[in-house]
């Protein structure tokens, strides 16, 4: 019995090391290509890495990069925008797809938000959730380190300071857990999406026999707002709506 049980666990060890193995092989072959300008073949590995399953602002930047030389620009924008999901304040990738959406032909004007609003979401964008959630937990250890260190301290002038520090680490912990929920509902409603195809005419209603209304080129940022089959009502960021076909875009 014993013998057995050393086999499964033995199975189940190479072929957990193998797994966590293939991912890093796979992206270095892929870079490797890119280095030698063989974009398809690197693309081809990153795409296998993503079918196992594993994700990384690394490789959604690596693969922006690898479709915008093999001029795909709606695939490279996407993926400039997953990384950027991963790591807001990453400037290489803010570059780069500050970049490519000079290029792409429908310039669309954003309506603005109300400016403290603006300021909060600003703010919110600068981490991703999960680092907003690190930056609280480590200011709440603070506060109860304050706390503490203000119960068992005997000078009066001494407690006043540390519970000074401990209010503002309280204020600072509260801020931060508003910023966190913020940026994690912001990730949650994911409902932006990018034109894939060179262009399309957008629908006033979601069917080929509809009017059309406008036109979106390659590269183009929309939000989702309702999905029928095969077909997705779309906002742009200037207000403008209409229908899609599916698989015209791809969710970011």
């Amino acid at each position: 019995m014993s013998k057995i049980l050393n086999i499964l666990f033995c199975i189940v060890f190479l072929k957990t090391a193998i797994c966590s193995q293939e991912p890093e092989t796979l992206f270095k072959l892929g870079n490797s290509a890119y280095e030698n300008q063989e974009y398809i073949i690197a693309i081809d590995n990153y795409e296998n890495i993503l079918k196992l399953g594993f994700h990384s602002q690394e490789l959604y930047f690596n693969m922006g990069n690898a479709y915008y030389k093999s001029n795909q620009l709606g695939k490279a924008i996407l993926f400039y925008e997953r990384a950027l999901r991963l790591s807001p304040s990453n400037k290489d990738i803010q570059y780069n797809l500050n970049l490519l959406n000079g290029l792409t032909v429908d310039k669309v004007e954003v309506i603005p938000r109300i400016f403290f609003m603006q300021w909060w979401y600003d703010i919110s964008g600068v981490y991703s959730s999960a680092t907003w959630s690190l930056i609280f937990i480590i200011t709440l250890f603070i506060c109860c380190l304050l706390f503490g260190l203000f119960y068992y301290l005997l000078n009066p002038e001494s407690k006043k300071s540390v519970f000074s520090l401990f209010v503002l680490s309280l204020v600072a912990s509260i801020f931060i857990l508003l910023l966190s929920y913020t940026q994690k509902s912001v990730e949650k409603n994911n409902t932006d999406a990018i034109i894939l195809v060179e262009n399309i005419y957008v629908k006033t209603a979601p069917a080929k026999s509809g009017d059309d209304k406008f036109i979106l080129h390659e590269g183009t940022k929309v939000s989702i707002l309702e999905a029928i089959e095969g077909w997705y009502e779309i906002r742009l960021a200037d207000g403008k709506r209409g229908w899609v076909s599916s698989s015209s875009l791809e969710v970011i």
